[in-house]
């Protein structure tokens, strides 16, 4: 079981409405595990994860959910390779574009969870000093497998087609 991770802390607050985190990533397990936390305190954070085969994405702030997204689909092929990204950007007036979620170029519109931000939120993500976990919930949940390609990319969200592009 893995047990390495990242973490950088914030030096100066970015936009907190908007951003994209694109990775590849490839699975070794079906156990809930994190690809990015953004920790701001024990009760407010934004987090995403596999949980434990769908692909979920949330921030929390005190005892409400500001936001959830988990797929319906199941990423279970520990021999595949996973692109995935979320794309961020709560000033959208449908609530739908809000938060996106991408696998393999392809959107994810079929959602087991599905409670969206309310429009212009700032989410619990770029804010000075706090730290940001790649591969872990703390000192939990480690990410278990291969990781490539990871972007976290401050104040816009980008469409898959901005990392790459098949033909």
């Amino acid at each position: 079981m893995a047990n390495t991770y990242l973490t950088r802390t914030v030096a100066s607050t970015g936009d907190r409405t908007k951003a994209t985190l694109s990775v590849w990533v490839k699975k070794s397990s079906n156990v809930e595990q994190f690809l990015f936390y953004n920790h701001e305190s024990n009760t407010t954070n934004f987090r995403v994860r596999f949980d434990p085969d769908t692909i979920g994405v949330q921030t929390i702030s005190g005892s409400s959910t500001v936001m959830h997204l988990n797929t319906s689909a199941k990423f279970r092929d520990p021999s595949a390779w996973y692109h995935i990204v979320i794309a961020i950007d709560s000033t959208q007036a449908t609530d739908t574009n809000r938060v996106k979620i991408y696998v393999n170029g392809v959107q994810q519109t079929s959602l087991s969870a599905s409670t969206y931000p309310p429009q212009n939120q700032n989410m619990a993500f770029n804010e000075s000093s706090h730290v940001q976990y790649v591969g872990s919930q703390v000192s939990a949940n480690y990410f278990n497998g291969i990781m490539s390609h990871y972007y976290w990319i401050d104040g816009t969200a980008y469409t898959p087609s901005t990392f790459g592009s098949t033909d």
